[in-house]
């Protein structure tokens, strides 16, 4: 279900705060999907159907989305399809 994007020390909370502590006044865009978190592949959770759940992976892309924001995120880019 992709639940290692809503951590807090994740690899891109980690890296979003390395960048922001290094170089403070950078603009820092992050890509909010989640195909890089799950072992299909897929920009959303799947169902029991196997098809995306559009309404539960919304309800997870706005707590993916405070997660970039609470790291230092200036500007956050759903590209999930």
């Amino acid at each position: 279900v992709g639940s290692e994007c809503l951590s807090e020390n994740s690899i891109i909370s980690r890296t979003i705060k390395a960048i922001k502590k290094e170089f403070p006044d950078i603009f820092v865009v992050t890509d909010l999907c989640f195909c890089e978190y799950t072992d299909h592949g897929h920009c959303g959770i799947l169902n029991d159907k196997e098809t995306v759940d559009n309404d539960s992976t919304l309800e997870l892309s706005a707590e993916h989305a405070i997660i970039h924001a609470k790291a230092g995120a200036d500007m956050i880019a759903p590209s999930g399809m």
